[in-house]
């Protein structure tokens, strides 16, 4: 082909993509659908809003508090929350559990409320198609039975075993809303209603319950704690007391004494050994006093130096007094002779001095001897004393593992019971003094205005909604169907444009199939005409070039009316002045011949087995001037159709008919039963497709094309047949007339 056609083929595939205004031109054929549905769903879910009571919302406002409150320091049993999320999402689910719902609904009596316990249509629709079980028939606490708040911590309500099938817990928890108010320890709890004194009493009700819950549980798990460790306490003490009594039968039958956990024997050896090291010592400073002193005296120091050595206060005295009467003497013998009397009186005192001393010192070097005699008889004492402890302590070798080992089990199981006993104290005194880990800091006030239903919005979105499924509906209504419906359809999957849209035919009475394929002359104003002619216009812009050409009719099935459309073509061209042939090509069937009334003429397949001449079977319409070529007499077998298209013979035939007509449209049969078509395309000057409006699928005409090979490029357009005359003007913008012409039909002429 011409860089020209290979533009104007670009262009038009550039051009083919579904668009915007594609969407627009089917929201315009559908809009009496689009409108219906939007009407339809905006007027029921208008109705439905007004028909919906008004629900009023309340928001009640609880803080968690992390920190702990303490008037002891005594840790409690259950710790104060955190303050992290994972805590408080916790929180959250808490408040909106079945079992504080249920302790709300007997608090308030909520159960007698009518607005709570009539369940939902949607549930009793459920309930009586089985797809949801019955809730149990008594719900109400029996005396005798726990309390709600019994089963709080369970979180299941008396009387049932699944509080979510509880219709009064349901609708409770289809009202509530509870969420943590951003990243802080604040949690609003929202409750609708239709009475809004209702909704702001059930808002405070629930946060109160929560709070009331929370030192609830904390003084229930103190009683528990305390009931617990009471009986340990118990048991620790029996089993104390008998660990006791076990340790002194022990010491009683080995003969132990113990004090502060030491055995007796022990202390007696330290204290023993402590003694005999004090006795060793004072014995070894008396001997060597003694023998020190008995030194000095027998080497002849005289006493003066024993009791130098002695260093005793009474032996210092009286040297001190016999240093004073040698003193006086000293004096008095520069003064007087031997004989006074003065003299004899001095040495009388200094004899006398002498004396004494001598007499202390005498007397302390026996002390000194005593002291030694007796110390060492102590030291001997206290050493048999400590090899018989000795001894003691050695038969109690035997036996010292089992007393340590009961002496360490009454030990550790005192200790514990005293632990035990303090904690059972501290539980105790402190079970009345705790606190809730929240608060309820803003109280739910009685809202003003309803919260739903926001009718407006509801219609807004069913508007929307509606409008979007409309055009949902009408997009599947346009794409679900197997067949192709627009043009751009066309461009797209085929790169083909559509050069021509045939209506519908309506079921008339006479003339039947031979009225159909001369419809250009019985209705010449009629859309079909109109078509026809677009087609031939069609067809002549785009031939490949001067003097005559063949023109293939074809289709991917059968009965697509593709010989309605070729010989309408012909008729018109005919009509016009042009030399026209009409050729049967279905050597098979030879419906077009049938349907003229010339089955019993001979054919194409004649003129192929070059029994008569090319232009021997030819007949003419002499009314039109339309020359026919039926496809055989009836007489010969059309088996060996395809070895006699692929032979010779057809291109002779065919070139000497162009000799004679300036247009051949030839019938072809449908492409994909049979090759006939693809055969006779390989001779031919241009092809136009037949395919039906809707019902011939897109893969199937896809599949037809790409048969012809190389010769696709001889299709000119593709011929869409039998569109509803209602959506002509959708397709190429022609009306429908059907009123019938009222010229007679006109009678072939041999």
């Amino acid at each position: 082909m011409s860089d020209k056609t290979d533009d104007w083929e670009e262009g038009e595939e550039a051009g083919s993509t579904f668009g915007f205004q594609d969407i627009l031109e089917i929201a315009r054929r559908r809009a009496t659908l689009i409108v219906c549905v939007v009407l339809g769903i905006v007027a029921v879910v208008g109705a439905a809003s007004f028909l919906l009571p008004n629900q009023y919302q309340a928001t009640a406002t609880i803080q968690l508090t992390p920190r702990e409150t303490k008037i002891v320091s005594i840790d409690s049993v259950i710790k104060d929350i955190k303050g992290d999320t994972p805590t408080i999402e916790s929180e959250v689910e808490i408040v909106r559990s079945a079992a504080v719902l249920n302790q709300v609904i007997e608090v308030l009596d909520l159960r007698s409320d009518s607005e709570f316990n009539q369940p939902s249509a949607l549930v009793t629709v459920m309930r009586k198609f089985g797809l949801l079980n019955s809730p149990p028939s008594n719900r109400a606490t029996a005396s005798g039975q726990k309390s709600s708040l019994d089963y709080l911590d369970e979180g299941i309500p008396p009387g049932t075993t699944d509080p979510w099938q509880d219709d009064v817990i349901a609708t409770m928890a289809s009202r509530l809303k509870v969420y943590r108010v951003r990243n802080s320890l604040l949690i609003n709890i929202l409750f609708q209603s239709e009475d809004p004194i209702k909704a702001a009493k059930i808002a405070n009700a629930i946060a109160e319950v929560y709070i009331r819950a929370q030192l609830t549980s904390k003084q229930r798990a103190n009683r528990q704690a305390t009931k617990l460790l009471r009986s340990r306490v118990d048991g620790l003490r029996s089993k104390l007391a008998e660990a006791e009594k076990r340790m002194e039968r022990f010491k009683a039958t080995h003969d132990i004494f113990d004090s502060e956990g030491h055995l007796l024997v022990e202390k007696e050896l330290a204290r023993e050994m402590e003694s005999l090291v004090l006795a060793r010592d004072k014995t070894a400073k008396a001997r060597a006093k003694y023998r020190q002193s008995r030194r000095l005296m027998l080497e002849g120091g005289g006493r003066e130096s024993v009791a130098d050595v002695l260093e005793n206060a009474t032996v210092r005295l009286l040297r001190e007094g016999l240093t004073k009467a040698l003193r006086r003497q000293a004096e008095l013998q520069t003064r007087y002779g031997p004989r006074h009397p003065a003299m004899q009186q001095v040495a009388a005192d200094v004899a006398k001095a002498q004396n004494a001393v001598t007499a202390e010192v005498n007397k302390i070097i026996r002390n000194l001897h005593s002291e030694y005699t007796v110390a060492r008889e102590r030291e001997r004492q206290l050493e048999g004393g400590l090899d018989k402890i000795k001894a003691d302590i050695t038969k109690l070798k035997s036996v010292e593992a089992d007393y340590r080992e009961l002496q360490r089990e009454v030990a550790a199981t005192r200790k514990l019971y005293e632990a035990l006993l303090s904690r059972t104290k501290q539980i105790t005194a402190t079970t009345s003094l705790q606190f809730a880990d929240s608060r309820l800091v803003q109280r739910a006030s009685v809202p003003l205005a309803p919260a739903s239903p926001k009718r407006k919005k509801l219609v807004l979105l069913a508007f929307a909604g509606s409008l979007a499924l409309s055009f949902a509906l009408v997009f599947l209504l346009e794409f679900a169907q197997p067949g192709f419906v627009r043009e751009a359809e066309i461009e797209r999957a085929l790169d083909l444009p559509q050069i021509a849209s045939f209506p519908e035919i309506p079921n008339t009475s006479g003339g039947g199939e031979l009225r159909s394929i001369r419809l250009m002359i019985a209705q010449p104003a009629s859309a079909f005409a109109e078509a026809t002619r677009a087609l031939r216009h069609t067809l002549d812009d785009c031939r490949p070039g001067p003097g005559p050409r063949i023109i293939l009719v074809a289709s991917a099935l059968p009965n697509e009316g593709r010989s309605l459309v070729a010989s309408n073509l012909a008729h018109y061209m005919a009509l016009t002045g042009c030399r026209t042939l009409l050729v049967d090509g279905d050597l098979r069937r030879g419906k077009l011949s049938n349907a003229l009334g010339l089955a019993n003429q001979h054919g194409l397949l004649d003129v192929l087995a070059e029994r008569i001449g090319p232009t021997a079977p030819v007949l003419i319409d002499k009314m039109t001037g339309l020359h026919v070529m039926p496809a055989h007499c009836g007489a010969h077998d059309a088996s060996q159709a395809p070895e006699l298209l692929s032979s010779y013979a057809l291109p002779r035939a065919l070139d000497a008919l162009k000799r004679h007509f300036d247009t051949i449209v030839i019938d072809a049969p449908p492409v994909l039963p049979v090759a006939d078509a693809r055969l006779i395309a390989a001779h031919v000057d241009q092809i136009a497709f037949v395919t039906t409006w809707r019902r011939t699928p897109k893969e199937i005409v896809r599949r037809s094309i790409r048969l012809f090979g190389r010769n696709q490029a001889k299709i000119a357009g593709v011929v869409v047949n039998r569109i509803d005359p209602q959506r002509l003007h959708d397709t190429v913008g022609f009306g429908y007339d059907p009123t019938p012409a009222h010229q007679p039909l006109m009678q072939e002429v041999a």
